[in-house]
């Protein structure tokens, strides 16, 4: 095993403990460093519309819009999976041309996060809208 798939798999293990309040601080760290001035949670999920994503950042410089859902790791060890409803949000907006992502702890240690924060990885719909 190489020393980068050695360091891959120790911040694996380390993240798979996160819970999604853990994992909403380290996304919101990234946001801030990737210029994400805009973000947008719901004061409380009882008050919004059933299955409405936990967050919407706005990046004005790269003319983007992220819907985003999170998903943590249970006490149980297993990573939380989307409602029925939190799905057919996610689907739709994608329908509609916008980028909406279901985050779990596994896409922060595979440098996923990172790399659509930054613009790096896009969906095919945003790049094209991106090169209009």
């Amino acid at each position: 095993m190489t020393i980068d798939q050695q360091q891959r798999a120790a911040l694996q293990l380390a993240v798979q403990s996160l819970s999604e309040a853990e994992l909403t601080v380290k996304i919101l760290d990234y946001a801030r460093a990737t210029g994400w001035d805009l973000r947008y949670h719901p004061y409380r999920s009882t008050k919004s519309k059933e299955g409405w994503p936990d967050w919407v950042f706005v990046n004005v410089a790269q003319h983007r819009v992220v819907f985003i859902e999170l998903k943590g790791y249970g006490q149980n060890g297993d990573r939380g999976q989307a409602s029925k409803a939190q799905q057919e949000w996610l689907d739709a907006l994608r329908q509609c041309g916008q980028e909406a992502y279901l985050w779990s702890p596994d896409e922060l240690a595979d440098g996923t996060i990172w790399r659509v924060l930054r613009g790096v990885e896009l969906p095919l719909i945003a790049k094209a809208i991106r090169e209009e």
